[in-house]
């Protein structure tokens, strides 16, 4: 950081909570100078670190989206004269590249505008989801239009710059509740009106009156109107077969591959199993490929895992750098403390590992290893079921990462697909986060990808869409139930 900016911004920093945090923002020249270094930490941070941005890669669509992304945010940043203004400048940067890991957070959280309601298109409509009073449009009533622009316009101008990837349904629905707020960012101005069709059908216009509401605040409302199912991890008996729920990818499922394992019979007879990923945002695809070896059987797995022509294990490529190095020995670490010490992925992770560290050594930009070394040369090729059980795999709009592999794993494994569309991302993986030199911000990489991963993941939609509370598992249960009849039937 050159020296005259680090004294400018050790200047504001015992001001900028303040600043940052009072209704609309304080208005300063300072927030500029915070945005532009801000971002120049944030691609550095991309371009040493993230393998599509080396071009020997050939990511083209990578290069691109990191380059125009780079300039458009640059632009707002020279603009920014506010906290508001500043966050839009990452947050634009962060969404050009195409990845919602690819991210940035901010350690403060201070109040928004809005006009005392907040609307929403989750059900294919947009709908009056939230208010804090009878002033407000009741629940319910549907956005015809604010300003005179429909609101499908009017989200795609002001919210889809700021969204990794507008084309997925998802996406577009978790943007849509920002639709009438005010943040600060100067490409989404306050809106003055907007006309609605009430529950009953009439016609009505509503002239906004902006007021301030506390992030937290506002973050409970959209709970309540849109619940989110729990990250349960479980395995339960279910109208003569079995159901697990994979609420999560974290060493919270090593219980419940250890109870897999020694109910391997019963799971393997049984008339069917439903996979329930409600709730997962990812983690490590270790434990549902574990899961799928249980029910499939490891040769089985990797036969419908391994790409068609695919010759040897499958590697991961890691962008060899001294944070990759640091990472994957945490990784190896972490693994250690919660496997055996000849457990195949032990053995990948240790290979990864080394394997960054000669790259280094020999000043190559890329480092690939296998991702399972097995101790035994014969491990991992047991016996697959003559007839495993049939399968329903359930999912919500949360799923998201490696929630994504487990999805097309379990698929790809020919299982019937149900409950929401899934969320969408690259097959860039292993992710690194750093604080931005203002200290107000992290930015978010990915330093790896697998040579057996599409570059896109998801969105997947499933065979039968599920319409309404995805959260409630008794509601779910009983659209499944006769799913699971017909499934099983002779």
């Amino acid at each position: 950081m050159r020296a005259s900016v680090r004294l400018q911004m050790q200047a504001v920093s015992a001001v900028t909570l303040l600043l940052a945090s009072a209704p609309g923002g304080a208005q300063t020249e300072a927030w500029a100078r915070m945005a532009e270094e801000d971002l120049r930490a944030a691609y550095t941070l991309i371009a040493e670190t993230h393998p599509g941005s080396v071009p020997a890669r050939g990511d083209a669509l990578f290069l691109k989206q990191l380059q125009s992304g780079r300039q458009e945010a640059e632009a707002l940043a020279r603009s920014a004269r506010t906290f508001g203004g500043y966050r839009a400048a990452l947050q634009r940067f962060a969404a050009s590249l195409g990845d919602a890991h690819l991210s940035t957070s901010s350690w403060v959280r201070p109040d928004r505008f809005w006009p005392g309601f907040a609307v929403s298109n989750r059900s294919g409509k947009w709908e009056v989801v939230a208010r804090a009073d009878d002033e407000a449009p009741p629940l319910g009533a549907r956005l015809l239009s604010c300003d005179g622009e429909k609101p499908d316009a009017l989200a795609a101008r002001r919210l889809a710059p700021f969204v990794h990837d507008w084309s997925v349904r998802e996406h577009r629905a978790k943007a849509s509740a920002s639709l009438l707020t005010d943040t600060g960012n100067p490409l989404q101005p306050r809106l003055a009106a907007c006309d609605f069709q009430m529950p009953g059908g009439a016609a009505a216009s509503h002239r906004l009156n902006w007021k301030s509401i506390s992030s937290a605040k506002f973050a409970e409302h959209l709970a309540a109107a849109s619940p989110s199912a729990s990250q349960e991890v479980s395995l339960q008996p279910f109208d003569g077969g079995w159901w697990i729920r994979l609420g999560s990818l974290s060493g919270a499922a090593l219980p419940l591959l250890k109870e897999a394992e020694e109910r391997l019979a019963e799971l393997r007879s049984a008339p069917f199993i439903v996979i329930d990923l409600r709730g997962n945002q990812g983690g490590a695809s270790f434990f549902s490929d574990r899961l799928a070896e249980i029910i499939y059987g490891a040769a089985r797995v990797e036969a419908v895992r391994r790409p068609k022509g695919a010759k040897g294990p499958e590697m991961m490529v890691w962008r060899a750098s001294p944070s990759a190095l640091e990472d994957a020995a945490a990784y190896l670490a972490r693994a250690q403390r919660s496997l055996p010490s000849d457990d195949p992925l032990v053995g990948g992770m240790r290979a990864q590992h080394e394997a960054i560290r000669e790259a280094l050594a020999k000043g190559q930009a890329f480092a690939e290893a296998p991702t399972l070394v097995p101790a035994d040369a014969k491990a991992g090729s047991d016996s697959s079921p003559r007839r495993p059980p049939k399968a329903i795999l359930v999912t919500d709009s949360l799923c998201f990462s490696s929630c994504l592999l487990a999805t097309r794993l379990f698929r790809d494994l020919g299982a019937l697909h149900v409950g929401e569309e899934t969320d969408s991302n690259t097959h860039y993986s292993n992710l690194k986060t750093i604080t931005l030199p203002s200290g107000l911000s992290t930015f978010s990489t990915l330093q790896a990808y697998s040579t057996w991963t599409p570059r896109k993941l998801g969105p997947y939609t499933p065979e039968v869409v599920f319409a309404g509370d995805t959260a409630d598992d008794a509601a779910v249960k009983a659209r499944v139930r006769p799913l699971v009849s017909r499934r099983t039937a002779p």
